[in-house]
């Protein structure tokens, strides 16, 4: 799975002996893309669908076709850490399932030197935090008290202090963060502004 640039991509893979991959027709959001990125993305798929082999040299990752040509190249990247970043909340977990809105946008968090800090769409709000590897450990979160002017950004507020109240863990993929529960259900979701 992965991102051709505007819609994300997911499908299977099966290594089949020594350097071969057999790739699956891959299923695809639909999102209109700009022209540019719609060629681009074209593009992708096409060569995506001619996999035949694959190259893994030090930290490259090179896609070749049944000519053993190489069609596409991948870096290694270093993972994501949540330290020294800002997020743009896209869903909040309003105790039934994950919502968004008109004002989800509005909030955000950012995470530095083990302080939380961000804004509802209304209030600044301000916590501790400790990372442990993939673990996530919020501290009592604290809020301004001005009165929100309207009625649905005082209920997110309250829906996002109490998702994460019950954080424990994150994850980071593809430049969105996800802040789960001890049980896995999704609390926040997040995307790089």
């Amino acid at each position: 799975g992965g991102s051709t640039g505007c819609n994300r991509y997911f499908g299977s893979y099966q290594l089949m002996g020594g350097e071969g991959v057999q790739i699956s027709q891959p299923g695809l959001t639909m999102m209109v893309c700009p022209e540019k990125i719609a060629a681009q993305e074209y593009q992708y798929l096409k060569n995506l669908a001619d996999i035949n082999f694959f190259l893994l040299q030090e930290s490259k990752l090179q896609l070749l076709d049944a000519r053993r040509q190489v069609r596409l190249i991948f870096q290694n990247l270093p993972p994501l850490t949540l330290e020294q970043t800002a997020w743009q909340v896209t869903g909040i977990n309003n105790g039934t399932g994950v919502i968004n809105n008109a004002h989800t946008g509005k909030a955000n968090l950012q995470f530095k030197d083990g302080k939380l800090q961000g804004d509802s769409g209304c209030n600044a709000l301000t916590a501790s935090y400790q990372i442990n590897a993939s673990e996530l450990t919020i501290g009592p979160v604290s809020s301004t008290r001005k009165l929100c002017p309207e009625k649905d950004l005082m209920t997110q507020e309250q829906q996002i202090l109490q998702a994460l109240t019950q954080v424990t863990h994150y994850q980071i993929r593809a430049n969105q963060l996800r802040l789960v529960n001890a049980g896995g259900s999704l609390m926040l979701s997040l995307k790089q502004p």
